[in-house]
Order: C-alpha cells, then structure tokens, then sequence
C-alpha cells in the first residue's frame, strides 16, 4: 500500500495477511537505502500494470516529484502545487526491504499553469490524480479527470518511452 503523507514523501506498508495487520509505514524510497520519492499532500496512486489481477511485478506509481515547495508554493498550498505528474515505472524485487524498486520519474503530463473553470472564477490548476487504471487489449490505461472536469484516458506504454 502507498498512500499519502503531509511529510513530502509517499509511505508505504505491506500486509501478509490480506489487510488484517499491516507494517509500521515508512517514506517511500526509490530502492533499498536509495533516496525518497517526493511528493506532497496529493493522491499518489500505484497499480499493478497487470490490471486487476495483481503479481504482474510490474507498477507504475503516480507522484508530481517535489516535496511540496512548487513555483513559489508551499506544501498547505494544494490547489496550486499537485502539478506536473511524472510516471514512476517499478518492479517487483524479491528478498528486498521495500518490495518495489523504482525507476527515475518520467514527465507524464502538466498543463503549464492554464487554469480551467466557469467564466469569471479562477477555475482549477490542480492535477490530483484521483485516478482508476484497467488494462485494454493488452495494455494498462489510466482513468483521470482532467482538473476534475473531463475524464480521459491514457495508455501506459512498456519497454519503449513514454511520450509527452
């Protein structure tokens, strides 16, 4: 389990008997001594890139890549910093401390700071990712509302780079 923090960073805890008792959490690194994930107060979904049907071994976790201190923001300021989102590729290691080792966070997508809402209001800048994730065909698909106005979706490519 990932989940949110106030401390600019995901944690994470692992259940072995399906969500009875669970790990103390702890900050969400890249790997086993490696440095943390950042991330401030927003969602910060993870899926198994197998779908629904978990032990693919491979993830693809969500974070915006900062601790929360964003173009002139701070870390309480949540309308304002929840952007841009990066991809985090992970995958299964075995015997390992944290049992999901990252890779370098990719630029998944941002809309520059445009704004989106009714006439004559400052609208929405906020990308929080309160997303769903299905597999098509084959390949994963995120579900996300576009600053909780438009839902859409994008495919999640594996073995070749994710395009902008």
């Amino acid at each position: 389990c990932v989940m949110r923090t106030a401390a600019g960073s995901p944690f994470w805890s692992v259940s072995a008997d399906q969500g009875e008792t669970w790990t103390q959490p702890r900050r969400l690194l890249r790997r086993d001594g490696g440095a943390p994930l950042q991330h401030p107060l927003s969602p910060c979904p993870m899926y198994d890139a197998g779908g629904n049907t978990a032990g693919s071994g491979r993830y693809v976790l969500f974070i915006h890549n900062h601790d929360g201190h964003y173009q002139g923001y701070g870390p309480t300021d949540t309308g304002f910093h929840r952007r841009p989102v990066h991809l985090v590729r992970g995958h299964f290691e075995p015997g390992a401390e944290q049992p999901v080792w990252f890779d370098e966070p990719e630029f998944f997508m941002d809309h520059q700071g445009v704004s989106l809402g009714k006439p004559g209001t400052n609208g929405r800048l906020d990308l929080a990712l309160y997303a769903s994730f299905t597999v098509r065909e084959g390949r994963p698909v995120l579900w996300y509302p576009d600053r909780k106005f438009f839902l859409l979706g994008r495919k999640i490519r594996f073995g070749e780079k994710e395009a902008p």
